[in-house]
């Protein structure tokens, strides 16, 4: 595939943005907040076996509040790829860059001016409550990623309400539902949308 012109600028946006969440993370360095452990315990427990509890041996409680999150770090236990500073940063960056590419889409569609997703999320990356709580090893991103994908599928929605677009929102909704409790909150954005 040869690379074009507009190849290399949706690139560079997405790369603009990436560097300067990068560099700012970089400043965080092994910080970790406390609570971050609670889901790091349970999905080590549920990894090895020992159900979702605190701590082996005892009957299982609920005592964390970002369901989606903790399965996700049960699997990468499960699968011996975590560590306790490196493997949520990392899953943050990820999460970051699935956002900016979405934020970029987003106002592509609205303004089809490439340079104004771009300063958005130039802004997105160097805000300091998302900088910081991104990389604090909860599930900050992953909810932000979430709900901006569910914007995207809101305003895909309005052009196209096929049964594939609903099962897609439905499972978006699901998911944002089970990653933090307010979450089920937006389970209504698409009767809401529907119904204006």
């Amino acid at each position: 595939m040869k690379l074009t012109r507009n190849h290399i600028q949706k690139l560079a946006f997405l790369l603009f943005p990436t560097v300067v969440y990068v560099l700012l993370s970089s400043f965080l360095k092994s910080w970790i907040v406390d609570d971050a452990g609670i889901s790091f315990a349970y999905g080590r427990n549920l990894a090895q076996g020992n159900g979702l509890t605190a701590w082996p041996g005892e009957q299982p409680v609920e005592g964390f509040s970002n369901f989606l999150w903790t399965m996700i770090i049960s699997f990468l236990h499960l699968v011996r790829l975590f560590d306790p500073i490196i493997t949520p940063k990392i899953l943050s960056l990820i999460f970051m860059i699935g956002t900016f590419v979405l934020v970029q889409r987003i106002f592509l569609k609205i303004t089809q001016k490439g340079w104004i997703g771009l300063m958005s999320n130039i802004l997105i990356a160097a805000n300091a409550p998302i900088l910081i709580w991104a990389n604090s090893g909860m599930e900050n991103a992953l909810y932000i990623f979430l709900l901006v994908l569910l914007c995207d599928l809101l305003m895909s929605f309005t052009e196209d309400s096929s049964h594939l677009r609903i099962l897609g929102l439905a499972v978006v909704g699901f998911l944002i539902a089970i990653t933090r409790p307010e979450g089920s909150l937006y389970f209504f954005a698409l009767p809401a949308v529907a119904l204006l």
